[in-house]
């Protein structure tokens, strides 16, 4: 059974009892407006995240560069002029001035630390008294006590000659390298408080957040009417096309009748005509032995138009179902079934007892089954055929299996329609449609179609 019939796999939703097309479409837009709605919320969700990240990121980069002009300001302005050669020989008076002055800036609590460093990596002067005389590594630094040059960053009280600080662990730290009056390199580091990002943070995300989400609203609004148009659009095309594939199975369907109808009235009639005529003429040469000749051919000719009937018939079947309605189902399907015997395949037939289907869903269970069986026949090149035919509460299962080649691995080309018709009426009623193979281990068609 090579029928090349797209296998996708869907999950079994089944629509409610008597759902109309028209409920069912509105449900259909329903589903997909509430998608877009989700999808747009997570976009949001998304944005607002984008959003926090990217005001911290301004914040801090504001804030940095606020220090490191108030940093640059404050050494150029308040402590360069301190250092005086007094105060870098150690003279108390001097020292004592240069301290009054730093503590008079630090009063307000925005500046944390400050620290003179000479070329050597020495302390020359803290606030911090402990820190007077100690040498730290000065390494990174160099490029600045070149006297040139601001840099600020955001540091940390865990830094070595920051051991005494009782600030929050973040700092900024602002570093101007310059030069002495004695013309020697040297370096100021001021550390200020890290409460200014955060204030900038919240400041951001205060001003950027009710824009950025009134505006993804605005839009949600402007788009939801016509996502919703678009979604009933698709719905019509839809329906539009299932009422197509309905057309065109009754098309397929009233074309069948009329085929055996005119078989049935017109050739079979005629051939049943002639088999009667020919053993006639058999039976009236009995007693002549000067014909013996011609009643063998009359015999044998009699015996092909008869069979030729037969065949007919059986066919007629196949064009066109009997009466599938209470109890007639199992014995038409057996007929199909057995109709592979002719073609050397032994088909056997798997139905506990006769479902109680309504005659839509009985028609559709014939259609595959006989589209299934044809692919068998014609293309699976297959020994042995299983039809398997289960009831399951609202669900009715149909599953044909054979032992033929089974499809190559890219699939069958196209060109088969029968059974892509069925496929798509299955799915059309809610229902799924199946098909499992692989090269050299046969094919198994599965379909679930619900039974309202």
């Amino acid at each position: 059974m090579s029928d090349p019939v797209q296998d996708e796999r869907q999950p079994v939703s089944w629509p409610a009892e008597g759902r109309s097309p028209r409920s069912r479409m509105a449900n259909d837009v329903r589903r997909a407006t509430l998608g877009f709605v989700a999808v747009n919320v997570a976009a949001l969700v998304v944005v607002a995240l984008l959003t926090f990240f990217w005001a911290s990121s301004i914040a801090r980069r504001e804030a940095l560069h606020d220090a490191k002009a108030t940093g640059q300001a404050f050494t150029t302005g308040l402590i360069i002029p301190q250092l005086t050669r007094a105060a870098l020989a150690g003279d108390p008076s001097a020292l004592r001035k240069l301290d009054s002055a730093v503590r008079g800036r630090m009063g307000d609590g925005s500046m944390r630390q400050v620290i003179v460093w000479d070329a050597r990596g020495r302390i020359i002067y803290s606030d911090k008294a402990r820190l007077v005389g100690q040498r730290f590594p000065i390494e990174d630094h160099r490029n600045l006590l070149d006297g040139k040059g601001v840099t600020a960053s955001v540091s940390s009280r865990r830094r070595t000659e920051n051991i005494f600080e009782r600030a929050p662990a973040r700092l900024i730290e602002v570093e101007v390298g310059f030069r002495g009056p004695d013309g020697r390199p040297m370096l100021v580091e001021a550390n200020l408080s890290g409460a200014g990002i955060a204030a900038k943070t919240a400041s951001l995300r205060r001003e950027l957040w009710p824009l950025t989400i009134v505006s993804l609203l605005l839009m949600q609004v402007v788009l939801l009417p016509l996502a919703v148009a678009m979604t009933r659009r698709v719905a019509r095309a839809e329906r539009d096309r299932r009422r197509m594939l309905q057309s065109a199975l009754s098309a397929s369907d009233l074309e069948r009748r009329r085929v055996a109808h005119d078989l049935h009235d017109g050739v079979i009639q005629d051939l049943a005509g002639l088999g009667y005529a020919l053993s006639a003429v058999e039976k009236g040469l009995l007693d002549d032995p000067r014909f013996v000749g011609v009643r063998g051919s009359a015999g044998d000719a009699s015996a092909i138009v008869r069979r030729d009937v037969a065949a007919l018939r059986g066919l007629l079947t196949e064009i066109y179902p009997p009466d599938l309605g209470e109890g007639q189902l199992i014995p038409v399907l057996q007929v199909l079934v057995e109709g592979l015997a002719g073609g050397g395949v032994t088909a056997r037939l798997r139905a506990d007892e006769e479902p109680e289907l309504p005659s839509e869903t009985a028609l559709l269970v014939y259609r595959l089954v006989r589209e299934g069986l044809r692919n068998v026949a014609k293309h699976a090149e297959a020994t042995n055929a299983t039809v398997t035919l289960r009831r399951e509460r609202r669900i009715v299962r149909v599953e044909i299996v054979d032992d033929g080649r089974g499809l190559p691995d890219a699939g069958a080309p196209p060109g088969h329609l029968g059974l892509q018709l069925i496929s798509d009426a299955v799915r059309d009623t809610g229902g799924t449609f199946d098909v499992v193979s692989a090269p050299g281990r046969g094919t198994r068609l599965t379909a679930l179609i619900p039974v309202r």
